[in-house]
């Protein structure tokens, strides 16, 4: 699905199986009822709602990074979250879990190893 339009669709028809008063619910407001927390990075750009797990991070168990490799950089398909940035600001909360990460598209093996090299000095 590299078309944003796609994932909106894509995001209805999981909504629809969701009882009415979760459908107008944004993502950080449905983690809200789980004990165990993912801050996925892609679907809080999606609905532009990654400020609002900085007060939660010690309640977050994964942090989920995922989307395409771009000029050696990691970016969202679906709305603009910096991911750089993102990440940058769970670390400094003290956020030291576990990070997954899910390519889209096509990266060769040595340009994700450049992007992790690039990542962890930029967090350092």
């Amino acid at each position: 699905m590299r078309n944003p339009k796609d994932h909106v669709q894509m995001l209805r028809c999981l909504l629809r199986i969701f009882q009415p008063d979760v459908r107008a619910r944004l993502l950080f407001q449905i983690v809200q009822d789980f004990r165990h927390k993912t801050l996925d990075l892609k679907w809080a750009s999606m609905f532009n709602d990654f400020e609002k797990f900085a007060g939660i991070m010690a309640e977050v168990d994964d942090v989920h990074i995922q989307g395409m490799l771009q000029g050696g950089d990691l970016i969202p398909s679906a709305g603009s979250l910096n991911y750089a940035y993102a990440l940058k600001r769970i670390v400094r909360r003290g956020y030291s879990g576990l990070f997954t990460v899910e390519l889209e598209g096509k990266a060769d093996y040595r340009d994700v190893l450049d992007y992790f090299v690039k990542l962890r000095k930029q967090l350092a």
